[in-house]
């Protein structure tokens, strides 16, 4: 599964729909998020304030600048007229676009625009009242909560707490397309080892 993710902040909706149209002959799925790191804000601070509103606003853009020739678009963060932006992305009407988050507000967006839920770093227990929430923003905007895919973000230790892991979201998520996204982040091994042994791992598991 190849995902390409996008940080949704400040610079030119046009442009960013350029960039991930370019690189989406190589991904299958593109992952967005708005600003959360505390990081992300330093460095975005002009952007920071209504982030969220921000990221809808680009997501609605970018998807009028992949369907529209030429495209003209009216929000509150972006505007543009008569714009042709090429190349079109190869898949139609665009990637499939992951939403990532945990909060209600990245749910909401989720429901509306997404077409999966990456959880952030969610203990297992934590996942079933995330997944009732967006239920609940899935049934306030009539969309079926079975059509999202969940892909759940969790750190590697160890091969015993992976394969618990799996066994709980699977248990979780039985209605919903499932996949794991591994952080190789041990500090007395190489990434290198630790994701050779997720794969080997994951093959017999029949994890993706």
């Amino acid at each position: 599964m190849d995902i390409g993710i996008a940080l949704l902040a400040g610079g030119q909706a046009d442009g960013s729909s350029r960039e991930i149209a370019q690189i989406a002959n190589d991904i299958e799925q593109l992952g967005l998020s708005a600003l959360w790191l505390p990081e992300h804000v330093v460095t975005f601070e002009q952007y920071a304030e209504r982030r969220g509103t921000r990221a809808e606003d680009y997501i609605e853009a970018m998807n009028c600048l992949w369907r529209d020739t030429p495209a003209t678009y009216q929000g509150e963060f972006v505007s543009f007229q008569n714009v042709i932006a090429l190349p079109k992305p190869i898949q139609k009407p665009r990637p499939p676009i992951l939403i990532g988050g945990n909060s209600r507000s990245a749910l909401h967006r989720v429901a509306r625009y997404g077409d999966g839920w990456m959880s952030a770093m969610l203990p297992s227990e934590q996942i079933p009242l995330k997944l009732a929430q967006l239920e609940a923003e899935c049934a306030m905007l009539e969309r079926r909560p079975e059509s999202i895919r969940h892909i759940h973000l969790t750190p590697y230790t160890t091969n015993r707490n992976f394969q618990e892991y799996h066994e709980q979201v699977t248990e979780i998520g039985k209605r919903a397309e499932l996949a794991i996204a591994v952080l190789p982040q041990m500090l007395n091994r190489s990434p290198r080892e630790v994701i050779a042994e997720i794969a080997q791992l994951a093959s017999r598991m029949d994890v993706r």
